[in-house]
C-alpha cells in the first residue's frame, strides 16, 4: 500500500550523507522493518552523492536495491578537481558499493562533463546493466524520458520488493 511507511526523500549532490543514512537507520529501527531502499540520481549528484549515500547505507548494514544514475560525473578532491571535465574514456569507472542490488545508468557523449562509466565493486553482489546512451546534452540528460522512465520502473521494483511481492 501507498502510506506513512514510504517516503520520497530530494537531497542536494553534496547533502551531509552520514545524517541522512543514520535517519534511515533509525527509520528502519523504529519502524522495525528492513528498509526498501531506491537511489536516482544525475550528474554530481549521481558520481558522487548517491555513491557515499550508498557506502553510508552500506556502513548500517542498509541495502540499495535499485540505483538509476543519469549521466554520473564523480566529485574529485579540490586539486583535482577539473579531472570532472575530461571526456569519459579517458577516466576510471565508478564504483558501485557492494550493497547495491542493481544498478542502471544513462550516459551522453555530445559534450563535457561525460557520464562515467559504472562497475560493480563486488559483481557477485551487484547487477550492472548495460549504459543507455542518450543523444542529447549533459545539461538536458537529466530531462530524458528514458531516465524518468528507468527511475519510475525501478521505484516500483522498490516498493514491490518492500510489500514483499
Amino acid at each position: 500500500s501507498r502510506d506513512a511507511r514510504s517516503r520520497v526523500f530530494m537531497h542536494p549532490w553534496r547533502a551531509h550523507w552520514t545524517t541522512i543514512a543514520e535517519h534511515a537507520w533509525l527509520l528502519s529501527q523504529i519502524h522495525e522493518t528492513p528498509l526498501a531502499v531506491g537511489i536516482y540520481a544525475y550528474s554530481w549528484g549521481a558520481g558522487h552523492g548517491a555513491i557515499r549515500l550508498a557506502n553510508e547505507l552500506g556502513e548500517r548494514g542498509i541495502d540499495v536495491q535499485q540505483m538509476v544514475l543519469c549521466d554520473p560525473v564523480p566529485r574529485p578532491c579540490l586539486p583535482l578537481r577539473w579531472t570532472a571535465m575530461l571526456p569519459a574514456w579517458l577516466c576510471p569507472p565508478i564504483l558501485i558499493p557492494s550493497n547495491v542490488r542493481n544498478a542502471s545508468s544513462f550516459i551522453q557523449r555530445k559534450n563535457l562533463p561525460q557520464g562515467r562509466k559504472i562497475e560493480a565493486a563486488f559483481p557477485r553482489l551487484t547487477t550492472v546493466n548495460k549504459p543507455t546512451e542518450l543523444g542529447v546534452t549533459h545539461q538536458y540528460a537529466d530531462d530524458a524520458s528514458a531516465f524518468h522512465e528507468s527511475a519510475m520502473a525501478a521505484a516500483e521494483r522498490v516498493r514491490e520488493k518492500a510489500e514483499g511481492r
